[in-house]
């Protein structure tokens, strides 16, 4: 048996010491014992040092606020620069810097002969941005959406990942600005506004956005926690026509008047389910209240479930809802299968797997951080390039990771579901579960990473015994069984997992009911009085 060697706590070491060979405390150290331990203030447990100073930092330990605040290069309580997203739970990564952007506008616009984005309804400007994206023909998102956002209706979109999405909302915002940009040096007043849930998607609306903008004088800026605060405030207080952001680095900056919104007429809330998944709906609502109530509302995602549209529905005003392919249905070029192993050989088995093909670019996600790490060690080791990407990571360390990916000099990104909608990358051939997604949604979030722009992809889960509740439940939201498959030469230990027609429903599970608890029996469903224990 394993036993890990633990080392004595601050306050029993110090009483050791004081101590000496079994003396008895006196008052003082006993005193200074107490207030080493835990104490409970206001029924909240908190953490004392042996000198009775409260412990520093989240997990224990760390620098003082004051100081903490003075390392990230703010100026105290208040002061500019404070640059921690609130639900990061990182620190500011210092050595992030900010990508090259373009001097707008780019000289005039070129004649540009694209009809089909024409007969929409946009001008010879953006149509050279169409040109500069290289698109020819609207995907039909784009072609339902840009005529309604056009004239003006809000709109609810619901289109398979990969099909456009953002184009179909950034296009028409452009067109629709009349008001020259307001810019004093001092505070920004965007005219519209676009709300993402994480990092990479802000960076990636931001550079599509920047290339359909080209020609058009129009600023578009992205900002985001994680990173330092200041350049990121010196650029919207230059002026900003189209503002894409993060909940937390918005209020922040709201917070520190860098930025107001009292101009803005579009409101663009982009996967909007992701945010309440994350919730990150509180802020989200602290943004909407301080939008003019006279605005144009977008939402957009490739999933879009009943409780985030009774969430929003207050804010909608008359809209109109696009559903394209289904609220949850993976693009048709995506060829799925499932993987059937124990829990214990997940890793040989995904090691073989990529000996029998090759991982030109391969995506593959996790439940967990820690794992996310420790797979991306283990395929090194196994001769397979390999990085990890998630939350725990600095920016810098994030956007290394992705442009290697992008480069080829990375063949598989290990990643897990907090930046999964932000990862945009050409050419991706395989999309590997390594973990099935515990919200069977995010299942077609993933795999909508590969098959993009019409091109073809595989996705690829591997299922345990203890992940068939999860599966049956993608089954159902994509409306299809998935078929398994055995890798050739594998040697596979015995296996006990169930197909999918086997699975019934996970019993016991107490849920609230008007004044009554429900509880699944063998016979169905069971009522019983609040308070009352049934045998």
């Amino acid at each position: 048996m394993r036993h890990t060697e633990t080392e004595p706590t601050a306050t029993a070491a110090a009483g050791q010491a004081a101590t000496g060979d079994g003396a008895p405390d006196d008052k003082a150290q006993k005193r200074r014992r107490r207030r080493g331990g835990r104490r409970r203030r206001g029924g909240r447990a908190r953490t004392v040092a042996p000198d009775g100073g409260k412990a520093a930092g989240r997990e224990g330990g760390g620098e003082p606020r004051r100081e903490e605040s003075a390392r990230r290069g703010g100026k105290g309580r208040g002061g500019r620069g404070r640059g921690r997203d609130r639900r990061g739970g990182q620190g500011v990564d210092e050595s992030y810097r900010e990508r090259g952007h373009a001097e707008r506008p780019a000289g005039p616009a070129p004649e540009v002969d694209i009809p089909a984005f024409a007969a929409l309804g946009l001008t010879g400007d953006l149509l050279a941005g169409v040109g500069a994206m290289g698109y020819v023909e609207p995907t039909p998102i784009q072609e339902q959406a840009i005529p309604r956002v056009l004239s003006g209706r809000d709109v609810v979109g619901c289109a398979q990942t990969g099909t456009g999405k953002t184009a179909a909302f950034v296009l028409p915002i452009l067109q629709r600005m009349s008001a020259p940009m307001a810019a004093d040096g001092k505070t920004a007043h965007p005219s519209a506004l676009v709300v993402t849930p994480t990092r990479e998607l802000c960076g990636q609306i931001e550079e599509v956005g920047e290339t359909l903008a080209t020609y058009t004088g129009r600023r578009v800026v992205a900002v985001f926690g994680g990173v330092p605060y200041d350049p990121q405030a010196r650029r919207v207080r230059k002026g900003v026509d189209l503002l894409v952001a993060t909940p937390g680095r918005l209020l922040d900056m709201l917070r520190q008047g860098d930025v107001l919104l009292d101009r803005v007429d579009t409101l663009v809330l982009d996967e909007a389910d992701r945010m309440l998944d994350m919730g990150f709906w509180p802020d989200v609502k602290r943004i909407v209240d301080a939008v003019p109530a006279k605005r144009q509302n977008l939402f957009f995602s490739a999933t879009m479930s009943k409780t985030v549209l009774g969430i929003i529905a207050d804010t909608l005003h008359d809209p109109v809802f696009i559903e394209l392919g289904g609220s949850a249905t993976p693009v048709e070029n995506i060829e799925q299968r499932v993987l059937p192993v124990n829990q214990d050989q997940k890793v040989d088995l995904l090691v073989e797997y990529f000996r029998h093909h090759d991982p030109e670019r391969t995506l593959v996600f996790t439940r967990t951080r820690r794992r996310a790490e420790r797979l991306a060690r283990t395929l090194n080791k196994a001769g397979v390039t390999c990085e990890a990407i998630h939350g725990d990571r600095s920016q810098s360390q994030r956007q290394e990771a992705l442009d290697g990916f992008k480069e080829g000099r990375i063949s598989v990104l290990v990643a897990t579901d907090v930046v999964a909608r932000g990862i945009d990358v050409e050419g991706i051939s395989h999309v590997i579960n390594f973990d099935i997604p515990t919200n069977p949604e995010d299942y077609v979030h993933r795999i909508g990473r590969t098959a993009r722009a019409g091109a073809s992809g595989v996705a690829v889960s591997l299922v345990t015994a203890e992940d068939v509740h999860e599966l049956v439940a993608i089954e159902r939201l994509i409306g299809a069984t998935l078929e398994r498959h055995d890798l050739p030469d594998f040697t596979y230990e015995k296996r006990n997992i169930l197909e999918s027609h086997q699975v019934r429903p996970r019993p016991g599970k107490l849920v609230w009911n008007g004044g009554a608890f429900r509880a699944w029996n063998k016979t169905g469903v069971r009522r019983r009085v609040p308070g009352k224990r049934s045998r």
